[in-house]
C-alpha cells in the first residue's frame, strides 16, 4: 500500500505509524495492528458472499486451502446462500402460477400407485 500526504507525496513510515496509533486510540482501541485490517477486507468479503477464489486471488494466498485454512470458520451459512439461489432457479424454471413441487409423502404414494397399476394390468 501507498500512503500519501494532504500534499499528495508519500507517507515516510514513522509518520505513518504516529497517524495510525491517534487512529487507532481514538476509533477501537489497542491493540490494533495495520494487518487487521487485512482480515477485516476478508471477512467483509465473506459476509458479502464473495467467492472463495475470488477471496483467494486477492489477498494472494497460494491456494484455495490456504483461504479456507484462516477464514472458513467464517463461511458457516454458504450453504444456506446456495440452497436459497437453487430455490430461486426452481422458481424460475417453474414459472407463475405453478404449483409448488409435491411434498415427499405426495410423491411416495403416486409411485405407490403406479406400482399398483402396473400390477393390475
Amino acid at each position: 500500500m501507498i500512503w500519501t500526504t494532504d500534499q499528495g507525496g508519500f507517507l515516510r513510515r514513522g509518520s505513518f505509524g504516529r497517524i495510525w496509533r491517534r487512529a487507532v486510540v481514538e476509533s477501537v482501541g489497542a491493540p490494533c495492528w495495520i494487518h487487521d485490517l487485512r482480515h477485516t477486507h476478508a471477512s467483509w468479503l465473506i459476509a458479502a458472499g464473495e467467492h472463495p477464489k475470488a477471496i483467494q486471488t486477492r489477498l494472494g494466498h497460494s491456494s484455495i486451502q490456504v483461504t479456507i485454512d484462516r477464514y472458513g470458520h467464517l463461511m458457516d451459512g454458504l450453504d444456506d446462500q446456495t440452497a436459497d439461489r437453487l430455490d430461486a432457479i426452481a422458481q424460475s424454471v417453474r414459472g407463475p402460477g405453478v404449483a409448488q413441487d409435491p411434498s415427499p409423502t405426495d410423491l411416495q404414494s403416486r409411485r405407490n400407485s403406479r406400482w399398483e397399476q402396473g400390477f393390475a394390468s
